[in-house]
């Protein structure tokens, strides 16, 4: 997993890069060639359940049967250019993942299923570097705000974890020009919501007299490899 430090020095890095460029120092920011932009693709995202507490005298202990599975990326866009080669752009984009499972053990057992989901607006940049003619490869980062659900449940339990904040992505990708100004890409991307996202969770347990054991279920990142059609306004 990427650390907050190592986001921190890739948005300096392409803020320098940005910055440093003779090319935008050389012109006047502009709104040039709009576009819109579809996508779709894999997302990857895993949970983790720990700090696993119980109100007897037995410290609770947790197996992973299964991590979220392969889920779904969705996203469109709004942008222009601003210089040649540099490309801003407000992105709407949904990530889901499903199929989580940990069993717990106590004095009695439990079981826990878990859903994942994300939603972000974000401000994205996107510096485009000619490869070969009609293949062009891309760098970007983004800001803006987001909000993460999980939604875990254990017999007659249902956790809905909320988190709201400052949300971020930062990606690469290649684009092919299909003729008409329209363009295909590939994207690879880490995105998520700043601090990260966790919260505590109830199990129902299997022995009455237990009471619920708790315990703090966390998401990772969203990783996205997505597939995208941009066209011209």
């Amino acid at each position: 997993m990427i650390s907050r430090s190592g986001l921190a020095v890739g948005f300096s890095v392409l803020a320098f890069g940005l910055a440093m460029s003779p090319t935008a120092q050389a012109q006047d920011l502009s709104f040039d060639s709009p576009y819109v932009e579809f996508g779709a693709g894999g997302n990857w995202q895993e949970l983790a359940l720990d700090n696993l507490s119980s109100s007897s005298n037995y410290t609770p202990s947790s197996t992973e049967v299964s991590n979220l599975e392969l889920g779904a990326d969705l996203y469109a866009a709004v942008g222009a250019t601003l210089i040649p080669g540099l490309r801003a752009e407000i992105q709407g984009s949904y990530h889901t993942n499903s199929g989580a499972r940990f069993d717990v053990q106590s004095e009695g057992s439990a079981t826990l299923t878990a859903d994942s989901a994300t939603f972000m607006v974000l401000a994205n940049l996107w510096k485009d570097f000619a490869v070969t003619q009609g293949m062009t490869f891309s760098v970007g980062a983004g800001l803006g705000l987001g909000s993460s659900q999980q939604t875990a449940e254990s017999g007659a339990y249902t956790t809905d974890i909320n988190t709201t904040g400052l949300a971020y992505m930062i990606g690469a990708g290649v684009g092919f020009d299909i003729g008409s100004g329209m363009v295909i890409s590939l994207t690879y991307s880490l995105s998520g919501i700043a601090g990260g996202t966790s919260g505590q969770v109830a199990f129902d347990s299997s022995d009455s007299d237990d009471e619920p054991f708790t315990g703090d279920l966390s998401s990772s990142m969203n990783q996205s490899l997505t597939v995208g059609l941009r066209i011209p306004m």
